[in-house]
C-alpha cells in the first residue's frame, strides 16, 4: 500500500500534521464486534521499514471512523523509541514516529489504527458526533515536558495520543500517554543528551447516545499494572468479553529513564490483547509500567 500524506490545518487550532511520502506495507486487518453485534471495530496495521528515524501512518477504511491506535518498533537491539503516536480525524489516520538514540539502530515502525462502525449510523454522522481536541504546542519547552487535554462533559474519553517536537538536538522520547478520567496526559524526556522539547496532547471523545443508534454506548478503560522490573519490560492486557477494542495508553515511572518502544492495541500477533513495552537506554534503571486499554460496546 502506497500512502502519500499531506499537511492539514485546522482553523480552530492550527494543528499541523507532518508531510511524508513513504512506502507502507499492510501487515494485517482484524475485525471485532461487541456482544450485540451492532458495534464494530477494525484494526489496521501498517509497517514502515528500517530507518534510524521513522514516521508513518495507518488509515482506516472510509466506512469506519478513526477512534484510536498505537505504534511499536521491531527489528531493534539498542532500541527504537517512540516519539509520537496520535490521531488525526480529517485523514481518518493514526500517525506515529520513532528514533534510535545513542547507538545507531535502524528499526521497523509499525503503526496501528482502529476504526469504529455502528449499525444505523452513517460514517459522516458518527464522525460529526465525536469530539477531537488537541493542546497545540502549549507545553513549555523543557527537558521533561508534560501536557494534557480533556474532552467536554457529555463525552466519554475513548483514546488520545502524544507528539514530541525538538529542534537542533538529539531527541526527546515518550514516557507517558494515558487517560485519567476525561483527560489525556502525555510526557517525555531527553536522555543522556540534553534536548529540551515540547509535547502535544490529543484526545477523542464519544457521546453515549448517537442519532440513529438504537441504544447507548459505553467505554471501559481498565488499567493493567503496576509491574516493576529492571531492563526491558512489557505488560499486556486482554479485551474484555463482549467488548470491541478501541485504543491503548501507557505510562512509565523511572529514575534515569524508561522509554516506550511499544504502545499497541490488539494486532495480528495478539488479536485479543494490548501491550506496552518500555526499555532502559544506556543507563540501567528500574520502575513501574502501567497499561490502559479502552474498549467500546452497546450498553446491555
Amino acid at each position: 500500500m502506497f500512502l502519500t500524506m499531506i499537511a492539514f490545518a485546522c482553523a480552530d487550532n492550527q494543528l499541523q500534521v507532518p508531510d511524508f511520502d513513504v512506502q507502507a506495507l499492510t501487515i494485517s486487518t482484524q475485525y471485532y464486534n461487541d456482544w450485540s453485534n451492532t458495534v464494530h471495530t477494525i484494526v489496521v496495521e501498517e509497517s514502515y521499514g528500517d530507518a534510524q528515524m521513522n514516521v508513518g501512518a495507518a488509515l482506516v477504511p472510509s466506512d469506519y471512523v478513526l477512534i484510536g491506535g498505537g505504534a511499536y518498533t521491531t527489528n531493534t537491539s539498542a532500541g527504537g523509541y517512540l516519539t509520537g503516536s496520535y490521531p488525526y480525524l480529517p485523514s481518518n489516520s493514526w500517525y506515529a514516529s520513532s528514533k534510535d538514540h545513542w547507538s545507531a539502530d535502524p528499526h521497523t515502525l509499525r503503526v496501528i489504527a482502529v476504526g469504529l462502525k455502528i449499525d444505523g449510523v452513517s460514517a459522516t454522522t458518527l464522525r460529526n458526533s465525536l469530539q477531537f481536541v488537541n493542546s497545540n504546542w502549549s507545553s513549555p519547552v523543557a527537558a521533561h515536558p508534560t501536557n494534557s487535554i480533556s474532552v467536554s462533559a457529555g463525552y466519554n474519553l475513548i483514546s488520545g495520543g502524544a507528539n514530541i517536537s525538538w529542534v537542533n538536538c538529539n531527541g526527546n522520547l515518550l514516557t507517558a500517554s494515558y487517560p485519567s478520567g476525561s483527560t489525556w496526559n502525555v510526557a517525555s524526556k531527553d536522555h543522556v543528551y540534553s534536548c529540551p522539547a515540547n509535547i502535544q496532547a490529543y484526545a477523542i471523545g464519544i457521546p453515549s447516545t448517537i442519532s440513529g443508534f438504537n441504544g447507548q454506548l459505553e467505554v471501559t478503560f481498565p488499567m493493567a499494572g503496576p509491574v516493576t522490573s529492571n531492563g526491558t519490560h512489557g505488560i499486556a492486557t486482554g479485551t474484555p468479553t463482549g467488548w470491541a477494542p478501541a485504543s491503548v495508553g501507557g505510562r512509565a515511572t523511572y529514575t534515569a529513564g524508561r522509554l516506550f518502544t511499544t504502545l499497541r492495541p490488539p494486532y495480528a500477533g495478539d488479536p485479543t490483547g494490548s501491550q506496552g513495552i518500555v526499555k532502559d537506554m544506556k543507563i540501567l534503571d528500574s520502575g513501574s509500567t502501567y497499561l490502559y486499554a479502552s474498549s467500546i460496546r452497546k450498553k446491555p
